[in-house]
């Protein structure tokens, strides 16, 4: 029974995955929504699917190819929300919708399962414009950001909470930091690194 719910699953992912992300008439957000209702349900439904998944699947054998699919097509949703809405934030819903985890967290959590996504240039200009216009915060962007840097490359690029950065990066860091809108770091926060 597993494997057949599985497989419906892998079958619903690939068809989603098949949207193009350049064009907006594909996308289930073609038109902007205004209703404030709408918009929270669409970002809980892209949260339960990345975090239900999570929990759902316990065979190594369908693991990494399933995450891969719904991180994929959960990517496609939420670059897709903030081009047309804007990163969620406050201003977007009201404060009932707002106050509701899967709201707060599904942007955040999507971009995380997404770091080597995150990085191309322009995801990362739409989200730094994002900070610019005051959607989103520049240390959640940093957190976003670094992840990559910490699991791909062994060295944080932004001075966050997965790691401190080496002071023979200082330079670089620091520069990372301020294009984002972040102070430079105190001498402090860096590390001797091999």
């Amino acid at each position: 029974m597993n494997k057949f719910i599985i497989g419906v699953l892998l079958t619903i992912i690939t068809s989603c995955s098949l949207i193009n992300i350049t064009s907006s008439k594909s996308s289930t957000y073609s038109k902007k929504v205004n209703n404030k209702d709408s918009l929270a349900f669409e970002l809980c439904q892209i949260f339960g699917f990345d975090q239900g998944i999570r929990n759902l699947s316990k065979n190594p054998e369908y693991t990494v190819k399933l995450f891969n699919e719904i991180d994929s097509t959960n990517f496609v949703k939420i670059i897709t929300f903030i081009k047309i809405n804007g990163f969620p934030n406050v201003k977007i819903f009201n404060l009932k919708n707002w106050e509701i985890e899967c709201v707060q967290m599904s942007a955040i959590s999507v971009l995380l399962h997404n770091s080597t996504r995150v990085i191309q240039p322009e995801v990362y200009e739409l989200l730094k414009n994002e900070v610019k216009i005051g959607n989103l915060k520049s240390e959640t962007l940093a957190i976003i950001l670094d992840k990559y840097y910490c699991l791909y490359k062994g060295a944080s690029l932004y001075g966050t909470t997965f790691k401190a950065p080496c002071i023979s990066d200082k330079e670089k860091v620091n520069n990372a930091r301020l294009d984002i809108g972040l102070n430079v770091l105190n001498d402090s926060l860096f590390v001797q690194c091999k």
